[in-house]
């Protein structure tokens, strides 16, 4: 049977880079994305805890107020993000 715990948040941030400085100093635990923590896990500074374990996949949208009239750094940031490969950072790999 299934147990399903919610313990209290001791922080809460819209900044992966904040959540995972924090579990780095030993302030706990996040739910973060394989290619923002696997360098520290890599290297031991950060530890798996549920191996094998994944949030269903999401889409991330790129939102432009008009597609006619953007810049060409616009147009090169939305080719790049459309082009590349993030099963590198898939864990486990």
């Amino acid at each position: 049977t299934p147990i399903v715990m919610r313990p209290p948040a001791a922080a809460t941030s819209d900044s992966m880079g904040f959540l995972l400085q924090s579990c780095i100093a030993g302030g706990g635990v996040a739910l973060l994305p394989a290619y923002v923590c696997q360098p520290s896990v890599a290297v031991g500074r950060l530890m798996e805890l549920l191996p094998g374990w994944e949030i269903p996949p999401y889409e991330m949208m790129l939102i432009f107020p008009n597609l006619k009239n953007q810049s060409k750094a616009q147009a090169a940031f939305r080719d790049y993000v459309n082009t590349f490969d993030f099963s590198a950072f898939a864990v486990g790999r």
